[in-house]
């Protein structure tokens, strides 16, 4: 970035010229510009477009005045007058948050003004419009709190005190909060003797503030007739550690309302009282979920091993976050076999996902024989994270087999032999299923039957995935090793579950078989193996667009720059994904055999993938690169001109300005966010002197805003 100060002097005396364009739109980003990189030596002249004849530019005026950040100045002054005189609401709430940007005195009486409602020019605008009030006086809570003015306090007492300021209660606690010990006193003052709601906020604060001292304070609010204050009571008394006696938070604990109950669960569990064995069991046992599941963490709390047999009992909750939470206490007890208990659970397929996925996620942890057939039905459930989280547990399972167990399962080796379809039948189709997931991009070329279960899509694919084995490529490159017989055998009754769950996806337009092979791609990710590379190799191959794009992924993640050579044919895939994938894997893999593919790609990926395409071009040099990024400046799709302009700046070729500037000009001012990546990464032959320069005397009226823009990242200071 540069730190030539007299360039940005010159920059700013050339913006400051553009304030007496006769366009207000030009003037307005010209303000911005001045804001944005602190022009302090500008502040007059800014200050006097206050007063400009549309009301925009006053506001960005005011808007850029405040982001001078400096009370010292003589705008402070023009702010006030400005504020004072404007009509609207909106522009007085700009100036407000200018002045509290600033600071000094002056700001702060006027922020503390709007507070107290002295303001008799505010009379018309409440009667108009009250919401435009309420937001001036938000804004200024916004600004006092960020100033920590101890001179605002008064005020803040009176508008807490006001019933009729709930709105304003939460910015006004924050605005004390913000004043630290101080404001904290007046806080604790003020408690008794406010709202509910604003008791109950005051409550929660002082929790977090940890201060033991306000213990007797809050456990005078344990009486009142609120019980969500009550129920903050307790937890934040807890919290504090001063804790009830048994028989004082006994009373809590069978309190009618269920949300003091689970405070006073809470509240036990921070510190265990003796003799409460009978209410342990009630709240175990409470009608309420939430008390349910709040015991159950309560229980968890003490190590005790008296609660599991409750605890098994409540994994079958029908409250989801209850089962859940039981199944942590149980996971947390310590207890080495959960068999007994989660297996059921992730057999029944009754029971909600994420019920059978924590199950099985605690169950992996203890490999055994039943586990392994429950996860093999679970291979074949209709939730993805079901059966791809058993797929990663059967894997892990297999242990030191993993990779060739996952092997299999990519190379689709679950089933036996199905019918003979020759998959040139086969084509892709951009359909999407209606859970959300990428489509398997296969149908017949016949008229698509809506049953998916006889003579559809899914047989057909069925028969692409599971060929006759004559049918099999005689140059199929096979493992290595081959199976274990434990590895063989997990197949084969794999292949059986698989057979019998065919019926449960009577509505699934993905069959789990696909799914389970992508998800096998994605998990040799993480097994960097050698073994992994020709299966991976021929799933690229596929005509399967989701199977192809993950294989991509995993090439590139383990780095298989013998595939550079598919990769590159890939790339002219239809299925914009799959070449994306490929282009982001040859740009991983590196090397001048990718830089190659990538640059030969740039004709053949479809355009929406070109953008990636080039930036991945646009990290390293070259001649042939040079001349494609210099195509790329005129190209028709904004997304390739901007990724174009920045690789351009950012490598340090040599560019004409108006080859730069005439390409971009095109295009509104929301498009050359981020074009200053390039231009901060390096000075270009130049490149920020002539921009500077060219602010004088731009080619046309459009130029005008692009150049403010590519100026002001080089010289911005604001975060």
């Amino acid at each position: 970035m540069p730190t030539d100060m007299s360039l940005k002097d010159r920059a700013v005396r050339q913006a400051v010229v553009l304030l007496d364009n006769p366009d207000a739109g030009i003037r307005c980003l010209t303000l911005q510009f001045l804001g944005r990189v602190g022009a302090t030596d500008a502040a007059e002249r800014i200050a006097v477009c206050l007063w400009d004849e549309d009301l925009d530019v006053c506001n960005d005026a005011a808007v850029a005045l405040g982001k001078l950040r400096d009370a010292s100045l003589p705008h402070v002054s023009a702010l006030l007058e400005f504020y004072d005189a404007v009509p609207l609401g909106e522009h007085r709430v700009t100036a407000l948050e200018a002045l509290g940007r600033i600071g000094g005195t002056e700001a702060e009486a006027a922020l503390i003004t709007v507070l107290q409602h002295r303001d008799d020019r505010w009379n018309e605008i409440i009667t108009e419009d009250w919401d435009d009030y309420r937001d001036a006086q938000r804004k200024a809570l916004d600004a006092l709190s960020g100033l920590q003015s101890t001179r605002a306090i008064p005020s803040l007492r009176n508008l807490l005190r006001n019933p009729h300021n709930e709105d304003l209660h939460q910015p006004g606690v924050d605005t004390l909060m913000a004043l630290g010990p101080v404001g904290h006193d007046v806080l604790r003052t003020l408690l008794p003797h406010l709202q509910h709601a604003l008791q109950r906020r005051i409550v929660v604060v002082l929790g977090e503030l940890g201060d033991p001292a306000d213990g007797p304070l809050i456990r005078t609010l344990l009486e009142g007739d609120n019980t969500r204050v009550t129920a903050a009571s307790l937890s934040t008394l807890a919290r504090l550690g001063t804790y009830l006696a048994g028989d004082g938070l006994k009373r809590w604990l069978h309190h009618a309302d269920s949300a003091v109950r689970v405070a006073a669960v809470d509240h036990l569990a921070a510190q265990p009282v003796d003799g409460l064995e009978k209410e342990w069991t009630q709240l175990l046992n409470d009608r309420d979920g939430a008390v349910r599941q709040a015991a159950i963490r309560a229980a968890s709390k003490t190590g005790s091993r008296a609660f599991d047999p409750v605890l098994q009992h409540l994994v079958n909750d029908e409250v989801q976050s209850v089962s859940l939470a039981a199944i942590d206490a149980l996971a947390e007890s310590g207890e080495e076999d959960l068999s007994d208990t989660l297996l059921p659970i992730l057999r029944d397929i009754q029971r909600h996902p994420i019920v059978r996925l924590r199950a099985l996620l605690e169950l992996q942890r203890r490999p055994s024989e039943p586990l392994q057939e429950a996860l093999m039905k679970c291979l074949m459930e209709p939730d993805p994270a079901l059966h791809r989280e058993a797929l990663a547990a059967l894997a892990g399972i297999v242990e030191s087999g993993a990779p060739a167990f996952l092997i299999s399962i990519l190379k689709g080796e679950l089933t036996g032999p199905m019918a003979n379809t020759d998959a040139d039948t086969i084509q892709e189709s951009d359909q999407l299923p209606p859970d959300g997931l990428q489509d398997v991009g296969l149908h017949s070329t016949a008229a698509p039957s809506e049953d998916f279960r006889d003579g559809g899509p899914l047989s057909t694919l069925d028969a692409v995935l599971h060929p006759e084995p004559n049918l099999r490529d005689p140059n199929r490159e096979e493992l290595e090793d081959p199976l274990s017989d434990n590895e063989q055998s997990l197949l084969r009754r794999i292949d059986t579950e698989i057979q019998v769950g065919n019926d449960r996806r009577q509505q699934w337009h993905r069959p789990a078989e696909l799914d389970l092979r992508i998800h096998a791609a994605h998990l040799l990710a993480d097994e960097p193996s050698e073994r992994a590379l020709a299966p991976l190799r021929e799933a690229l191959c596929e005509p399967i667009a989701s199977l192809q794009e993950e294989a991509a992924r995993t090439l590139g993640a383990l780095g298989d720059s013998d595939a550079v050579d598919l990769l590159a044919a890939t790339l002219a895939s239809p299925h914009a994904s799959v070449a994306n994938a490929a282009v982001k894997s040859l740009a991983a893999i590196g090397g001048e055999t990718a830089h190659s593919a990538l640059k030969t790609g740039w004709s053949l990926v479809p355009g929406s993938v070109r953008p990636a395409l080039l930036d991945a071009l646009g990290q390293t040099s070259g001649k042939d690169t040079e001349r494609i990024l210099r195509e790329a400046l005129n190209h028709e799709d904004p997304a390739v001109v901007k990724v174009a302009a920045n690789a351009i700046l950012r490598l340090g070729l040599s560019v004409g300005l108006d080859d730069l500037l005439q390409p971009l000009a095109q295009y509104p001012d929301y498009f050359w966010k981020g074009i200053g990546e390039g231009i901060k990464a390096t000075d270009v032959n130049g490149m920020h002197s002539a921009l500077v320069c060219r602010l004088a005397s731009p080619s046309s009226h459009r130029e005008i805003p692009l150049l403010l823009n590519l100026v002001e990242e080089m010289f911005c200071t604001e975060v």
